[in-house]
């Protein structure tokens, strides 16, 4: 989940980490940055800070987006292949990875200790602790290759008229976000009302 004017650059360098993103480039923001300085911890597994790591969600219709509805018209879903699983250290999470609850895992038999009813269902609210669940995460050290970038999804002709110029498959893909989109909405007026750090 990005800003359609990050998508460019994002096709040039690959998805980046945090770190290595904020150091070399100048990307649009859409993020919390409160909620970013939990993301500074390291993870159980190779003992990186999760900011090291190319995140991204396995279920992209999840809290962070709702909390972006209101921009969702300048939002662009970046749609990733497995393949990149292979070229690099791999961890996926069972919840928000910044979250105090979450586990970690590298090892594909773990697949099963995902929450996979949570994931695969209509909304997060009927399940304990769904919103965490719903945000579970893979992140990728130290970045995503344009490669394995498949496709393009967002929700406005603005946004795809701009995206579809970037020579990669591009859909609008309403179903994938909140209610209708909006061509006014802007920055200044998210509201973080969710209890879930992002």
């Amino acid at each position: 989940m990005t800003h359609k004017n990050n998508v460019r650059e994002i096709l040039r360098s690959g998805i980046l980490s945090n770190k290595t993103a904020y150091e070399i480039k100048n990307p649009m923001d859409i993020s919390d940055h409160g909620v970013q300085r939990l993301r500074e911890q390291e993870d159980p597994i190779y003992g990186r800070k999760l900011h090291e790591y190319a995140p991204t969600y396995i279920n992209i219709k999840n809290p962070m987006l709702y909390v972006r509805r209101n921009i969702q018209n300048d939002l662009c879903l970046i749609e990733i292949s497995l393949s990149a699983l292979l070229d690099h250290n791999f961890i996926f999470t069972d919840g928000n990875a910044a979250a105090r609850n979450t586990h970690f895992y590298n090892e594909t038999n773990d697949l099963e200790k995902l929450p996979w009813d949570v994931l695969n269902a209509s909304y997060w609210n009927d399940f304990p602790d769904g919103k965490r669940k719903r945000c579970s995460e893979v992140l990728i050290y130290p970045r995503i290759e344009r490669k394995h970038i498949t496709k393009l999804h967002c929700c406005s002709s603005s946004a795809y008229k701009y995206l579809s110029q970037l020579g990669v498959p591009v859909e609008i893909s309403e179903n994938l976000f909140f209610g209708r989109c909006f061509s006014d909405a802007t920055l200044k007026d998210s509201s973080f009302d969710d209890d879930i750090p992002f």
